[in-house]
């Protein structure tokens, strides 16, 4: 009797072939269902090729057209399940009005990586940075938060410490997605820079994006708006303040869940001063240690076209650090 009682509770997918899985729904997104077989594991199976299936326990439904429904799946008598909706009644689905089931839930995700390195000897140098990211991804939106800031410092022949960096920066995007593929953005990052005598650099701008590709193992988007520039350099008497093209992109590509490169790349052009530009870009690999901490090497290049006299126009940066997943 025991034996068939725990026999008896499982989730059934019945196949249109007539073939059936006992096991666990864990989830269906994307025309997928992840099943946990008894027998065959995790498998994916295509909710085309499914005729009925139902729940042991309630599961969250969410139908074609919003609707979301809290409730235990049990099989239809011929295409499609039944499920009990809000005014108690029993309705009958067809497989292709769920678009998910137990979906993920929204949260914010993102990592902090920090680095430090001294040396001492015939040089002695210290450099530290730390940076800081953080998305939230709906259905219909993404807002994404960043921060930074990277200090280096080296003792001279005289024997003074002189900074030789000291910067920082933050900023956010808020993306609204009209279709799946399309989105509406608004942005704003703040930068300061002490060596460079920068004292401020605003930019706010929106524009159209294009999501090119959004799975879990490849993430490529492109960009195309304007922004408001606002900066300061202290040896200059007065801000300068345009009006800027902008075009940006972002690919990141994992490769297994150990491994991942990204690149992204932002061009703010000057429409008064069509050769004025500012260019933003940054390339790296993250490789786990753990399911949560990870080690991270990066490349930076902040290139100003036309800075004030005694600067140079490209400013890179090369950090090696720690990281941990949140």
């Amino acid at each position: 009797m025991g034996l068939l009682a725990t026999a008896g509770h499982a989730d059934t997918v019945t196949f249109k072939s007539g073939d059936r899985l006992t096991g666990t729904v864990k989830e269906v997104k994307g025309g997928k269902m992840l099943f946990a077989s008894k027998v065959a594991g995790d498998v994916t199976l295509a909710m085309e090729d499914i005729q009925t299936f139902s729940t042991d326990e309630p599961v969250e439904i969410v139908l074609d057209d919003g609707t979301t429904v809290q409730q235990r799946v049990q099989a239809a008598d011929g295409d499609g399940v039944a499920v009990v909706v809000g005014d108690g009644q029993r309705r009958t689905l067809e497989v292709a009005q769920i678009t998910k089931v137990n979906p993920e839930k929204v949260r914010w995700t993102g990592s902090a990586v920090a680095s430090y390195m001294e040396t001492a000897g015939n040089s002695v140098n210290r450099n530290a940075s730390i940076m800081a990211d953080a998305v939230r991804r709906s259905e219909d939106t993404r807002t994404t938060v960043d921060a930074g800031y990277f200090h280096s410092q080296q003792k001279t022949e005289s024997g003074v410490d002189e900074t030789t960096a000291d910067n920082f920066f933050f900023g956010g995007k808020f993306d609204y997605f009209w279709s799946k593929r399309f989105y509406t953005y608004a942005n704003a990052r703040y930068y300061k820079d002490k060596i460079l005598e920068l004292d401020h650099r605003l930019t706010a701008g929106v524009g159209l994006g294009y999501q090119w590709v959004e799975t879990d193992s490849w993430n490529i988007f492109t960009e195309l708006g304007a922004a408001y520039v606002d900066e300061k350099y202290s040896a200059l008497d007065e801000k300068d303040t345009y009006l800027s093209a902008r075009g940006a992109y972002h690919v990141k590509k994992d490769f297994g869940e150990r491994v991942s490169l990204f690149h992204n790349l932002e061009i703010l052009e000057n429409l008064d001063t069509t050769s004025a530009y500012l260019v933003t870009t940054d390339a790296g690999l993250r490789a786990q240690i753990t399911a949560s901490w990870f080690v991270e090497g990066r490349a930076m290049l902040l290139y100003n076209s036309q800075p004030p006299a005694d600067q140079k126009k490209d400013d890179t940066r090369y950090t090696v650090g720690l990281g941990l997943k949140f």
